[in-house]
Parts: structure tokens; sequence; C-alpha cells
């Protein structure tokens, strides 16, 4: 006859920690919305375990990390608005750059600010991809050519913004609907 090792039923029960030292019991549970888990105030202030008051050294470090992260993303908005408007070599596409910058930024604070409602994951970082910004400068590219031998160069930006944004909200309803899968 044969009997289950201690460790296979530590494993097998979801209530039993796999290192005791390391449990730590759920203090509450998270509010659920569609979208997905809204925070709780302790992930988003450092508290100290003894006293549960605001951990200041924590915080400090959270907002240099913040600071960091921040100058990441100006810098990575730059390179990836760069790629997507600079490589062409199309005019039309060239003189979009300044805007591409601000349109970068602004969706990627939006969309840091909407993962820190909604995540489901703490201490997860969600940037800008650069492979997205090398298939939109390729689209782009291709949507330039031809508007150009069409004879309609003045329909380049409305066009390349269309795109963009169409190609976005595709992404964004795509996500969704396969996180909401499981």
């Amino acid at each position: 006859m044969l009997t289950a090792s201690p460790v296979s039923r530590l494993s097998e029960s979801p209530d039993i920690p796999l290192l005791k030292g390391f449990a730590t019991p759920l203090a509450k549970q998270k509010p659920i919305t569609w979208f997905g888990y809204l925070p709780l105030w302790s992930e988003c202030i450092p508290l100290d375990a003894a006293t549960g008051s605001t951990d200041w050294a924590g915080v400090a470090a959270n907002v240099g990390a913040g600071l960091v992260i921040g100058l990441r993303e100006v810098l990575g908005g730059i390179v990836s608005a760069s790629l997507i408007f600079s490589t062409a070599g199309i005019p039309e596409l060239s003189a979009m750059f300044p805007f591409g910058i601000g349109m970068i930024w602004y969706s990627t604070a939006f969309g840091a600010l909407w993962y820190t409602l909604f995540g489901r994951m703490q201490y997860v970082y969600g940037t800008a991809q650069d492979v997205i910004g090398i298939l939109q400068a390729v689209m782009l590219a291709r949507i330039a050519g031809d508007l150009t031998l069409a004879g309609k160069p003045d329909k380049i930006a409305a066009t390349a913004l269309a795109a963009i944004c169409l190609s976005s909200v595709l992404t964004g309803l795509s996500s969704v609907a396969i996180g909401k899968l499981g």
C-alpha cells in the first residue's frame, strides 16, 4: 500500500504554505471590478509590519524607483517615436516626430495609470514595447509610400494617425478578451 509523503500532501493543499516561515495571511480581500482588482492601501503605501504606520524609508525608495522608471519611459518614448516616424525617410512622416513623442508619452502614462488601478499582479512594470514600434514603422512606411504613389501625400499624416490608433484599440480589445479567458 502506497501512502503520500508529507511533502506531496503539502503541495496538494492550497491552504498549507509550502514554506511555513514565509507564509503571510491575507489581511483583506481585494475589491474586484470588471477590469481587475483594485489596489489595497498597503499596496500603495509601504506600511511598517509591526505598527501599521507609514514606512517612510519604503516611500522614499518607491519614489526614487518611480523617478528612475519615469526617466526610462521618457527616453524610451523618444526612441520609439524616432523608430516609428524617422526610419521611412518620408518627409510627411518625419514631420510627425514631435507629435509621435507626445503620443507615446501620453499613452504610456495612461497605460501605467490603468495598470496601477486595475492590475492583477503587484510589482509589475509595464511599458511600451519597441517591437511594436518596428511593426508600426514598417506599416506606416508602406502606407506613406502607397499614398505618395497615388499622389495624395497630404493624407499621410491623418492615415498614419488612424492606423496607429486602430492598431492600439485592436491590441487593447484583444488583451482584455484574452485576459477574460483566464
